[in-house]
């Protein structure tokens, strides 16, 4: 494994004041996105642009946004102008200020590319204001990719790429692999994923470089704790085939680096910049059984061999509930002794009909194991919820809240440590329920011209008794249910906000 390396790390990331006056793309982080720790998408590129022999500067306009926004209330209002909760902000010429002045810097800069990370369809607003201030000043190319430019989510736009293609605010749209993607760019190629869907998914995730943290770790992220914390990608795609997730549109395989691999770059990150603790972005943690282990082990191993205590690092990240015999009682002892916490798990419901519907694979009784292993070995979790599938009855409802009830004990003692229960279900394109509608029975209203209408806009006529009204109903019932009983539940009335945003659209026909 070898002893520690800083010398030699950061002679591989130096670069000299020659190399910026010539920068080859400026990678754009833009709002609205976490604001806890640095991003992980552009710094990824910028590893790999190096990597091949470019120059890259990463500019995190979402934290800059934060820190000129010095208010709570001011940032909130922002916020959700930009994330289409509200219409319209009293704040628009304070944001228009903002937007000059990113657009000023960008061009004195002159790069000759612009990359920007629309990481979900709530980066869209922002992307579309900058690029509509930035296109008429800036003479060289823009690229836009992430899975903000082709997901629509409640109240986004489908298409999103194309439509800033066409409407010529930019230059490129990135499907797929970004990191393969930008290089073939910069290179002046062209290729599958670059302003097309016909792109191939790369099997090897452990060719590419890792993250370039040198141009935003020293920035004064809203990390919860007092330590910086720093995003890890482990792999790509999942295991599962969730009906209401459309991770396949993007990944057909699931691909995970090697656990040695994953190891090595906290070991870096920590040997460069003194980052301890680290939260895994992608779908699965436990994806690959045999790679999970092999990460674990090969921590545990180095902190023993540099006299370290265990659980010396930290990490979080999404976890999926396997049976006793795919993750044993020795895998959980051994999480703990890595410095697993805070994973992630899509429970979804306390039913376990409506759980098989979704395809989740997993029952109460296994879920059951796995909690009660984490509650042995002091790991902790947090669960997401999704109340209103189109399969729930009444009963399965309550099977939810019977759930919560025999788990209130772990709320208590520290191993459930959250709930995100989102708003409720929105049926999307690249989804099973969205692409299956009528193999399982749904129907998506229409409006006047007869274009379907996404998202929260659905019946299932087999389950006549769950309207939207009912499913925002259950929602709000779920919410105060285990609140009552302990649990905490994260960004709750936000939530909750932009679901009755989002009914006051059906209810108005506003598309």
């Amino acid at each position: 494994m070898g002893k520690l390396h800083k010398k030699e790390l950061e002679k591989n990331l130096e670069m000299n004041d020659s190399d910026f006056k010539k920068l080859d793309i400026l990678l754009l982080n833009v709002p609205i996105s976490n604001i806890t720790y640095p991003p992980a998408a552009t710094t990824l590129l910028k590893g790999v642009v190096v990597q091949h022999g470019f120059t890259a500067l990463v500019q995190d306009l979402n934290f800059d946004l934060n820190q000129r926004l010095n208010d709570d209330d001011i940032f909130t209002d922002v916020s959700d102008y930009l994330c289409n909760i509200s219409d319209s902000t009293p704040y628009l010429t304070m944001l228009n200020n903002i937007l000059d002045d990113w657009v000023q810097d960008i061009v004195a800069q002159n790069p000759k590319f612009v990359g920007v990370s629309v990481f979900t369809f709530q980066c869209q607003h922002s992307t579309r204001l900058l690029l509509e201030k930035l296109r008429p000043l800036y003479s060289g190319k823009i690229i836009v990719g992430g899975a903000g430019i082709s997901t629509n989510g409640i109240n986004g736009s489908t298409d999103f790429g194309k439509t800033l293609l066409a409407e010529e605010l930019i230059d490129f749209y990135v499907r797929g692999d970004g990191e393969t993607a930008i290089i073939r760019i910069l290179n002046n190629e062209d290729g599958p994923g670059i302003n097309n869907t016909n792109f191939s998914q790369s099997r090897d995730l452990d060719q590419y470089a890792n993250p370039d943290y040198s141009d935003v770790i020293d920035l004064p992220y809203a990390y919860e704790e007092d330590y910086k914390l720093l995003p890890i990608n482990g792999s790509r795609g999942c295991v599962r085939a969730c009906t209401f997730c459309d991770i396949h549109t993007f990944w057909d395989k699931f691909t995970f680096r090697s656990g040695e691999s994953l190891a090595r770059e906290m070991i870096d990150n920590w040997t460069l910049h003194g980052v301890q603790h680290f939260t895994f972005t992608d779908s699965l943690i436990n994806g690959s059984m045999r790679e999970f282990r092999a990460l674990l082990k090969y921590l545990v191993a180095w902190y023993a061999e540099n006299n370290l205590p265990e659980a010396f690092f930290r990490f979080s990240g999404q976890f999926i509930v396997r049976n006793e015999r795919q993750q044993t009682q020795e895998d959980y002892k051994l999480m703990a002794k890595a410095g697993c916490q805070n994973m992630m798990i899509g429970v979804e419901t306390g039913s376990d009909e409506v759980r098989a519907h979704m395809q989740k694979k997993f029952t109460n009784a296994e879920l059951d194991f796995v909690i009660g292993q984490f509650s042995e070995n002091n790991l902790n979790c947090f669960f997401s919820m999704i109340s209103g599938y189109p399969t729930e009855t009444k009963q399965n409802f309550d099977d939810t809240l019977d759930m919560f009830s025999r788990y209130q004990k772990y709320a208590l003692d520290g191993t459930i440590i959250g709930l995100n229960l989102g708003a409720t279900l929105s049926i999307d394109e690249g989804t099973a329920l969205y692409d299956d509608m009528k193999e399982y029975g749904y129907l998506m209203l229409h409006d006047s011209d007869n274009s379907s209408r996404v998202g929260i806009n659905w019946v299932n006529p087999q389950n006549l008794e769950l309207t939207l009204e009912e499913r925002i109903k259950r929602r709000i019932d779920l919410q105060e249910f285990v609140m009552d009983r302990g649990f905490v539940v994260w960004n709750g009335d936000t939530h909750l906000k932009r679901l009755m945003k989002s009914y006051e659209r059906v209810q108005l026909g506003n598309y």
